[in-house]
């Protein structure tokens, strides 16, 4: 949990702002979810840093976009009533230009 503390204590601006920052939340995400597997949330965020990389790493735009979708579905089948795995995952598949797959688990 001090790993989502640090992130929230960021200015918004700054949070993903560029490369630094992103590569920092990914990795602290990363290690969230090692602490904590079935922290839903970590999951979600985990798929908003893969995708703010996608601006940074454009090489790697089809990785990190199947990491982000991969994370936040994750993230939704720990949780299927979060929100925030709801949201992202949504982003996530209009980014990969699949809105009509469902974003629910079956």
């Amino acid at each position: 949990m001090c790993h989502w503390r640090w992130v929230q204590s960021l200015p918004v601006p700054v949070r993903f702002s560029n490369q630094a920052p992103s590569r920092a939340a990914i990795e602290m995400f990363e290690h969230a979810i090692e602490s904590d597997p079935s922290f839903a949330v970590a999951h979600a965020w985990l798929a908003c840093g893969l995708g703010q990389a996608m601006a940074y790493q454009p090489d790697e735009y089809d990785a990190l976009l199947n990491g982000a979708q991969a994370a936040a579905e994750r993230g939704l089948e720990l949780d299927p009533s979060d929100s925030e795995c709801l949201r992202i995952l949504a982003k996530t598949k209009a980014t990969a230009g699949s809105c009509s797959m469902p974003c629910l688990p079956p």
